[in-house]
């Protein structure tokens, strides 16, 4: 009597069969009771099984054994990590196979290792097949992916020589901020630049420390140019002051008087300067300009 030895991994089955030269043989299986030639097992561990076989003919008896060996799964662990969207992670297979084959899923790689950037949280397993007892298991690791807080800036405009503040808001919970220009670390920032500017912030979540960035633009408008005439006249004369001014739409103030055409005409009665405000109707930009009206004294005459 003889019995066939089978190797398997946990949870599989083979076919164990006697072969014998008795002539009409009956069969006895240990453990199990089973009464044919062949029996398909499936044990948890090693086991020994024997068969009992007697000859019909002679009521002579001997035995087989045959031994199924039960190979253990390769243990397999696969590490974690947390991204932020857009980054990316490394995960790797660690495992107690003998030649180890790899296959990962999703993305089909066949390494130890693999790199990968997912759009959001995925799970990522690696099946490892033992290359002595073909044996397999399989690991998983978890790829967290944080958002990107979100991060907007207001946009102002100004006049040249006027200041502005810019404030950033986010949805990061406990948010650090780092101005472009300046390094600031506030969130609001004061700026005065004299010409259109563009200011950028970063903001990195606290939470998470993932970054994203935002920006503002400062629009500078000019001033308009203004300039006046000046004037000499004689006392009691009056004289045409007249504003000129490279304003879109603009409007005028005059001081002293409070006139607020483009053109004065006054008659002061000592040397006077007359300071006139243009504000450009398009860009509420102001500036000012002066003109002198010099007063000259009459001759004193006197006859004897």
């Amino acid at each position: 009597v003889s019995v066939n030895s089978a190797a398997i991994c946990p949870g599989g089955s083979t076919t164990l069969t006697a072969t014998t030269s008795a002539s009409t043989p009956s069969y006895l299986w240990s453990p199990g009771g089973e009464t044919t030639v062949s029996i398909t097992v499936s044990p948890s561990s090693t086991t020994i099984y024997t068969v009992t076989v007697t000859d019909g003919a002679t009521t002579c008896v001997n035995s087989g054994s045959g031994t199924l060996t039960v190979n253990p799964l390769p243990t397999v662990s696969v590490n974690s990590a947390t991204i932020c969207a857009g980054g990316s992670a490394t995960l790797t297979a660690t495992t107690s196979a003998t030649g180890p084959s790899y296959l990962w899923s999703p993305g089909g790689a066949t390494t130890t290792s693999i790199i990968v950037s997912p759009l959001s949280t995925t799970t990522y397993t690696v099946t490892v097949t033992d290359g002595t007892t073909t044996c397999v298991n399989s690991g998983s690791g978890t790829v967290t992916v944080n958002p990107l807080p979100a991060v907007t800036v207001n946009s102002a405009t100004i006049c040249v020589g006027g200041s502005t503040t810019l404030t950033a808001t986010t949805s990061a919970s406990t948010p650090n901020y780092v101005w472009s220009l300046g390094g600031a670390i506030t969130p609001s920032i004061t700026v005065s630049p004299s010409s259109t500017t563009i200011y950028t912030v970063t903001v990195t979540d606290g939470a998470t420390s993932c970054a994203n960035s935002g920006g503002g633009t400062v629009t500078v408008n000019p001033l308009p140019t203004v300039s006046v005439n000046s004037a000499t006249i004689c006392a009691g004369s009056s004289t045409t002051l007249t504003a000129t001014a490279g304003a879109s739409t603009p409007s005028y103030m005059w001081s002293p008087g409070g006139a607020t055409t483009a053109s004065i005409t006054v008659s002061p009665s000592s040397t006077t300067i007359y300071t006139v405000t243009v504000t450009d109707g398009t860009t509420s930009c102001a500036n000012s300009g002066s003109g002198t009206v010099t007063v000259n004294p009459l001759p004193t005459v006197s006859v004897n």
